[in-house]
């Protein structure tokens, strides 16, 4: 009995300590969408400022991954693989401003705000198991 118990209360714990972040990485992944779709709206000009954030989505992913169920972590992934593919395709010195990288943008945008959203549903669950 004193085993389950223990073995309860540390599910538990890494349970909400997982999901403490959510709000975090919701709030950061919803300001790159904002500033992201500003960019866009701007295409060319903005060109160097968006291929900037898109860096820096990679690394906030990342670290999300690791709080997430598998199923919430297939969103993440499909963005991820979006924003290697435009790292890929455009040197962080000089992006391109080519069609292409901008579909690819306008990609990582909507994947994003998936992103976004399933993370506000993420929280609305926690909130609503507690």
């Amino acid at each position: 009995m004193t085993f389950f118990l223990a073995w309860q209360t540390y599910n538990l714990r890494s349970s909400v300590m997982r999901r403490a972040r959510v709000p975090e990485f919701r709030r950061d992944l919803q300001k790159m969408a904002d500033d992201l779709l500003e960019y866009l709206k701007n295409w060319p000009r903005h060109l160097q400022e968006a291929s900037a954030l898109i860096a820096r989505i990679e690394p906030v992913l990342t670290n999300a991954r690791s709080k997430l169920t598998r199923s919430e972590k297939a969103v993440t992934t499909e963005l991820s693989t979006k924003v290697k593919t435009y790292r890929s395709r455009t040197p962080s010195a000089s992006p391109l401003p080519d069609e292409e990288s901008y579909r690819i943008v306008w990609s990582i945008q909507e994947s994003l705000i998936a992103c976004v959203e399933t993370l506000v549903q993420t929280e609305k669950d926690s909130k609503q198991r507690m």
